[in-house]
């Protein structure tokens, strides 16, 4: 197979990329030579780049980094679905189909976005519409800067201020060039790309204002990816600053009630995103849609059967997590669900993860879609980005006050603000969302086995219930894809994958 990268530019040349109306559904198609006459063009192109970032998404982009945690066991039935990942044995290999795919659907938007960059200054405009223009490539630095971080932090180390320089991250890709075989750029060199396209985005989106449940791009998008970029940076004081100005800004609020916490999560019309991103009941009536179009996957912690109206999961809530939420908790209450399973020709009533249960607005069939808008970023998020970062820079009461807001909307009890406390909420909080394998990455931990619920209903063995990965494990660090390696000798792959 063609390297995606090749590929893409390929098609990015070639430009046959889906347009779309504000529905951010696909509908036409602009070729290269006609593409960008008009503001026009433009405005398609943007809403095909939405459509594109939010295929990067939830699904594979999700799951494959929950399942390869402690939070979950294969069920006995799973079929090994997601099997590498969650074994992370000697099995998981360099071909696995999800970091593949995670790769070439990522480094896809990224040529797409510098195609948008580099022609769209080939456009005459008026005063207004350039000002129209400037939104569009704030959206594309953003976009860029957002899929960066997403790849680097997957198939590259965690960022060491001593060794940034030196370490291996992801090819930086900000032109159009169809004999490229890019190199991997140093971590370092990566997170200085994300920050200039931070910076760019923060000056040409300074005027969109930010608000609940926003589907674009808006400045406060922008900050709060500067306030995540800055903690994984261990810029400790630029996170802690970033994210309690969003937090204090009185436009998000957690919920505080099973309520809200419905409104939020089953729903799509919480108070606390400052990004979700755009689905509607159109994209959802496929049966296999493509990735991030709202029926994402995510029906492997749940697997209703319509024809015997039980639940079939191929992963079960560990024992272990369930645990981590008390009775109060709201996130317990509304994210994991009691139901009939049905495993191996047996019954049984077992704690299933329902976190993506669906909201019924995008429902095309009786139990099936689980299909939400995908929630970007988020005030929990800053929260706890707020508390880790103060907490790293020395101060306890600002990391006590930030852990402590979130644990009493929660209704979790209150801790003091000390790491070991900051950590454990950001496992409740982000289950599901595809960030633990960073927080083990960052925090240099890992974790010893997945305790079952009943241990009959789940698959056993050493690479199952009993897996253990220490600190700093190294298949935390993805692999680049074997299909990229075979047509570009300039890309190296990470330890422990050859």
């Amino acid at each position: 197979m063609k390297n995606i990268l090749k590929t893409t530019l390929v098609a990015a040349m070639a430009l046959l990329i889906a347009s779309c109306e504000l529905d951010l559904t696909p509908s036409t198609s602009i070729s290269q030579q006609d593409a960008f006459k008009s503001i026009s063009d433009a405005a398609k192109f943007d809403n095909g780049l939405a459509h594109r970032y939010r295929a990067c998404f939830y699904g594979i982009f999700s799951l494959t980094n929950e399942v390869q945690s402690e939070y979950f066991n294969a069920s006995v039935d799973f079929g090994n679905r997601q099997g590498q990942p969650h074994r992370s044995d000697d099995n998981f290999t360099a071909d696995e189909y999800n970091m593949r795919d995670i790769w070439q659907y990522s480094y896809l938007l990224v040529v797409n976005i510098n195609n948008l960059l580099e022609n769209i200054e080939k456009i005459e405009l008026s005063a207004d519409e350039q000002a129209e223009a400037n939104i569009y490539k704030g959206n594309a630095h953003f976009y860029r800067a957002s899929i960066m971080h997403e790849l680097v932090r997957r198939y590259a180390p965690m960022y060491n201020p001593s060794s940034a320089s030196s370490d291996l991250g992801v090819p930086v890709i900000t032109s159009i060039d169809l004999g490229l075989k890019p190199a991997r750029n140093t971590v370092a060199e990566v997170y200085a790309q994300i920050a200039s396209d931070i910076a760019a985005a923060k000056q040409l989106l300074a005027g969109v204002t930010g608000e609940a449940g926003a589907i674009k791009p808006t400045i406060d998008a922008v900050k709060a990816l500067e306030a995540r970029v800055a903690l994984y940076k261990q810029d400790w004081a630029t996170a802690a600053s970033i994210s309690a100005e969003l937090i204090n800004s009185g436009k998000y609020a957690l919920a505080t009630n099973v309520e809200e916490m419905e409104a939020e999560w089953v729903n799509d019309s919480g108070a606390e995103c400052m990004l979700q991103l755009y689905t509607d009941k159109t994209e959802t009536s496929s049966v296999s849609p493509e990735p991030g179009s709202g029926s994402n996957e995510n029906d492997i912690y749940l697997g209703f059967s319509t024809s015997i109206k039980k639940y079939i999961p191929d992963f079960i809530p560990t024992q272990t997590t369930i645990d981590w939420y008390e009775e109060s908790d709201l996130r317990g209450q509304v994210w994991f669900k009691e139901l009939p399973v049905y495993l191996s020709a047996t019954d049984y009533n077992l704690v299933l993860f329902a976190k993506y249960w669906g909201n019924p607005e995008y429902e095309t069939a009786p139990g099936r879609a689980y299909s939400q808008r995908p929630k970007v970023f988020r005030l929990g998020e800053m929260y706890l980005i707020n508390a880790e970062a103060n907490a790293m820079k020395g101060d306890a009461a600002a990391a006590k006050e930030a852990l402590n807001a979130l644990q009493e909307a929660r209704g979790a009890s209150l801790t003091e603000g000390t790491m070991d406390a900051i950590k454990a909420e950001w496992k409740k909080e982000i289950i599901g969302e595809g960030y633990i394998v960073d927080c083990y990455k960052r925090w240099n931990e890992g974790y010893n086995g997945r305790i079952p619920q009943v241990l009959n209903a789940v698959q056993q063995g050493p690479s199952f219930n009993e897996k253990v990965c220490e600190a700093g494990f190294k298949k935390f660090v993805w692999a680049i894809p074997d299909e990229e390696r075979k047509v570009n000798d300039n890309l190296v792959q990470n330890p422990g994958w050859e």
